[in-house]
């Protein structure tokens, strides 16, 4: 089920779309985030950063979010988009990765779930991660922040999103987000000469079955693979987004 609420959108001619997409996770209820992307200051700076296009990824909660939808009169010309479930995100995400010549690099804005922030890492999108407080004692804001910390993400306040959301346009320079080319899914297995820790190991026997994950474990290559990965300095700034970080991959 989806809907789609238009104020007549139209790109302009020489001007790259440029798409938000909003995710209140697939468990629980993330009502006050929904609320928070439909907030006149968020909506206008959307349309003043020239955004195109807001698609909202609602759970159960899209015929609450139709309503309210409903009930905005505002100016700005803004195409909103809503969906109840999606079998996967990676379509909707994509649509916020910058690719040249063909979209500018929009933004993500997510709950603070783990599985949900490797996946807009992987497709190198801007990120904004906004922890769900009323989830097991706040548990996701220690990720939200860490995240933060490590300057591959934008924590966002409910109820102040428009100012995350002009902060989210820096990560576009720092983590080299403009101008990528088309996103394509990596070859796996990886070869023997990329196999970098222990996880790229696990992952082979997926592939081979018959292979020994205990052979692998046991092999002194691989331990000195692993203990090479972790010397590796995750502040370097040469490793400009987590998915160039050795061990984290798309």
């Amino acid at each position: 089920m989806s809907l789609s609420s238009s104020t007549t959108t139209v790109v302009p001619s020489g001007r790259l779309p440029r798409r938000c997409f909003v995710t209140a996770g697939s468990v629980v209820s993330y009502r006050a985030l929904l609320a928070s992307v439909l907030r006149p200051e968020f909506l206008r700076a959307l349309a003043d950063l020239d955004f195109d296009t807001l698609e909202v990824q609602c759970g159960d909660d899209l015929t609450w979010f139709a309503e309210q939808v409903d009930k905005l009169d505002i100016e700005e010309k803004l195409d909103i988009k809503a969906i109840d479930w999606s079998p996967s995100l990676c379509d909707n995400m994509l649509e916020c990765r910058g690719v040249s010549g063909v979209r500018a690099p929009g933004v993500v804005i997510a709950h603070a779930g783990a599985g949900t922030i490797m996946e807009a890492f992987r497709y190198q999108c801007p990120l904004i991660v906004v922890a769900n407080p009323d989830l097991m004692n706040n548990h996701q804001q220690e990720l939200a922040d860490e995240c933060a910390a490590k300057g591959y993400a934008v924590v966002g306040e409910l109820g102040h999103l428009d100012k995350a959301l002009h902060d989210s346009r820096s990560l576009i320079s720092t983590l080299n987000l403009a101008d990528l080319p088309p996103y394509e899914d990596p070859d796996l297995p990886l070869p023997e000469t990329e196999r970098k820790d222990i996880l790229d190991r696990i992952l082979l026997t997926c592939y081979y079955p018959d292979e020994s994950f205990e052979r692998f474990i046991s092999d002194g290559a691989t331990i000195r693979s692993t203990d090479a990965v972790k010397s590796v300095d995750r502040n370097d700034p040469s490793l400009a987004h987590p998915a160039q970080v050795p061990g984290i991959r798309g």
